[in-house]
């Protein structure tokens, strides 16, 4: 945080420097200093949390800092890798930040789309209320074995990371796993069904 604050901080000097210096230039320049001056886009200190499937080389390149400073700006230790849902500070200016999500967004659209090809298609999205003992592993697990950032794509308002009980997801079902899961949903039918049935004759 203190090296990001030092950048600002040199910005706003160079910005008073300039200030400072268009004083002594001919009074028919001085009003192309200022607008300079007042067009200046100087970055914001902006937080993000990290998505499943997106890694430093991405947020630097979509962000436009280069990933050693990602690294010394956020304490980032690359030899764990980033964490889904973790969060990071980056200097970016308004039009950067912009272009950020423009290009964070084509990113993951893309990638879903690739993967749901290569899955045979998205046949349904079903919504699952989460129950005790669930994890969002566990629930993309039983849904087709899908991945987590693919579950998020779906559920981009949900902190995957705070899931409670009660809560209701939206789960993707792509084509290659439809006739697993409708006969493991037979099976459990089944096996509900049973159950009553011992139930009733008392065992």
């Amino acid at each position: 945080m203190r090296n990001f604050n030092i950048l600002i901080a040199g910005l706003l000097l160079t910005a008073s420097t300039a200030w400072a210096e268009s004083a002594h230039e001919p009074v028919s320049s001085d009003a192309t200093h200022r607008s300079s001056l007042l067009d200046l886009d100087i970055p914001d200190m902006v937080e993000i949390h990290v998505r499943p499937g997106e890694s430093l080389y991405d947020i630097a390149r979509w962000s436009e800092v280069r990933m050693e400073a990602l690294e010394q700006l956020n304490g980032i230790d690359l030899a764990h890798g980033l964490q889904g849902g973790q969060a990071l500070v980056i200097p970016m200016t308004q039009a950067v930040q912009t272009q950020f999500v423009q290009s964070r967004t084509s990113f993951h659209d893309r990638r879903k789309t690739r993967y749901l090809q290569r899955r045979g298609g998205l046949s349904e999205v079903r919504e699952y209320r989460v129950r005790t003992g669930d994890t969002v592993w566990n629930i993309a697990k039983e849904h087709g074995d899908i991945p987590l950032w693919l579950v998020k794509a779906y559920n981009p308002e949900t902190d995957l990371n705070r899931v409670r009980i009660g809560d209701i997801l939206s789960v993707p079902i792509v084509e290659d796993s439809v006739d697993t899961l409708d006969e493991e949903s037979i099976d459990t039918d089944e096996s509900a069904h049973l159950d009553d049935e011992f139930e009733d004759i008392g065992c």
